[in-house]
């Protein structure tokens, strides 16, 4: 799996945040989201990490959004879940968690295959 990409600009951030959508992220994203959420691509995906500051949780937690190119298979990975948490331990994290909505259980049935745990907000990630 090649390295993600990091995104920067507001504008680059807009550009995945609008493919996310077409690809079928199952909810608007918001403009704090774009503003304060750190962005990577791949050829097969897009995600972004939110601090849980902005969601009323603690620092040293943060949340994992994201969405696979269509008919990409795949896309969640030990070697993914790897570059999560290496990110993660960069940005200062205990923990990551993938809110998922309900209709989502298939995805936590695959993350905890590759290393994730059920926690209060969807699958978690322990990064320490």
């Amino acid at each position: 799996m090649p390295s993600p990409t990091e995104l920067t600009s507001r504008r680059t951030k807009a550009a995945a945040a609008a493919l996310a959508r077409a690809w079928g992220y199952p909810r608007d994203i918001t403009p704090l989201e774009l503003q304060r959420g750190r962005w990577y691509t791949t050829a097969d995906g897009i995600a972004w990490l939110m601090c849980g500051l902005w969601a009323g949780r603690s620092e040293d937690e943060w949340h994992l959004h994201g969405v696979g190119r269509p008919g990409t298979r795949g896309v969640l990975s030990a070697q993914w879940t790897a570059l999560v948490r290496a990110e993660a331990q960069r940005l200062g994290a205990a923990r990551v968690y993938a809110p998922l909505l309900g209709t989502q259980l298939g995805l936590a049935r695959l993350l905890e295959r590759v290393g994730w745990k059920p926690g209060d907000l969807g699958p978690v990630l322990e990064v320490a």
